[in-house]
C-alpha cells in the first residue's frame, strides 16, 4: 500500500489514518503511535474490558478467528488489580501440585 496517486484516488483507509492521526495531534497525543488500526484495538479492547464475550468481540471486529486476542490491550486498572492479587496471595509449596521436576 499506498495512499494514492496523482492517477489514482485515495483509498478510504489512509483518509481514515490521516483523520486519526490529525485527531490524535489535537489531543497532545503523538500522531506516529496511532492510525486506522488502532479503532479495532480500541474497540476490542474496549469490549473486552466491559465483559463481551468471545463470539461478541468477534462479531463486532469481524473476526472469523480468535485472533481478536492478539489486539486486546492490558488495561492499566486490570494489571494494578492482578498485581495487588497476586502480592497479596499466600504461596505455600505449589511444587508438589504441579510435581515440579529436579531438572529442567
Amino acid at each position: 500500500g499506498t495512499c494514492g496517486t496523482a492517477a489514482q484516488p485515495v483509498p478510504r483507509q489512509c483518509l481514515r489514518g490521516a483523520m486519526i492521526k490529525r485527531l490524535m495531534q489535537r489531543a497532545g497525543a503523538s500522531p506516529a503511535e496511532f492510525g486506522a488500526h488502532s479503532l479495532r484495538i480500541g474497540g476490542a479492547t474496549a469490549l473486552f474490558k466491559a465483559g463481551a464475550s468471545q463470539i461478541d468481540i468477534m462479531t463486532m471486529g469481524r473476526w472469523s478467528s480468535d485472533c481478536y486476542r492478539l489486539y486486546v490491550r492490558a488495561c492499566f486498572g486490570h494489571a494494578v488489580e492482578w498485581s495487588r492479587k497476586a502480592g497479596s496471595t499466600s504461596v505455600d509449596d505449589v511444587a508438589e501440585e504441579y510435581k515440579e521436576v529436579d531438572c529442567y
